[in-house]
């Protein structure tokens, strides 16, 4: 069986990664060009944009008889506490 010489084999290291590397490249130019580019079609006008604006957080909730809670089910007899 015959050996590659240093030199040869040294050209294999580099072009392996290299032909990967442009093959990435050469991908994402294809899906550039395929893939067309098209006017923005929204228009939202001025929206204010505050994170997390709730009405909790600037007014305090309402004062009055608390809603009626769901109560979880008794636990089995077998169960203590």
């Amino acid at each position: 069986m015959k050996r590659m010489s240093d030199k040869a084999s040294a050209r294999v290291a580099w072009v392996v990664p290299v032909g990967l590397a442009l093959s990435i490249v050469a991908w994402g130019a294809l899906i550039r060009a395929a893939v067309p580019d098209r006017p923005r079609g929204w228009s939202y006008g001025t929206l204010p944009y505050v994170p997390a604006d709730t009405a909790y957080s600037t007014e305090r909730p309402a004062v009055g008889k608390a809603p009626r809670q769901i109560e979880p089910p008794p636990p089995p007899p077998e169960v203590t506490r």
